[in-house]
């Protein structure tokens, strides 16, 4: 019995150890003439949430995100799908806060398919953010999307 418990362990470690759960900061920049940005491409390597932190800022301000996949994830180009759940799992975020994206990109796409966040507002704003392609339950409150 205690030689299962060992080699359960093992394996649970080992699934654990490949998610891709470290932040990256990226900064979304918008502007009236140009109302999309996106977070550079990381690869995601399990079914779980993709994972948003915004930066708190003294004026506020919010924007709307969703998750993309690459279609091409085996060939070459890039081909950006929305991943979101048809906008199901889209959502408005606030700086100061922090967001779990429920999406299907390795359901659709396979393992190690590069991930991306997309952002879109029609105010001239930035914000920072931090943000990785697979994620482990945060600790304090968050938004599940």
């Amino acid at each position: 019995m205690f030689g299962i418990a060992v080699s359960s362990l093992g394996v649970t470690q080992a699934v654990h150890a490949k998610a891709n759960t470290s932040d990256s900061r990226v900064h979304f920049t918008f502007r009236w003439y140009s109302p999309y940005d996106y977070t550079t491409a990381r690869r995601k390597q399990n079914r779980s949430y993709m994972y948003m932190h915004l930066l708190k800022k003294d004026d506020g301000g919010k924007f709307n995100v969703w998750a993309e996949a690459d279609k091409n994830v085996h060939s070459g180009g890039r081909d950006w799908h929305n991943v979101s759940g048809g906008g199901t799992h889209e959502g408005t975020v606030h700086p100061g806060h922090t967001y779990l994206f429920s999406n299907t990109a390795v359901e659709d796409y396979g393992r190690n398919v590069p991930v991306r966040f997309g952002g879109y507002s029609r105010s001239s704003d930035s914000f920072s953010t931090d943000w990785s392609p697979d994620s482990v339950k945060p600790k304090g409150n968050y938004t599940i999307y």
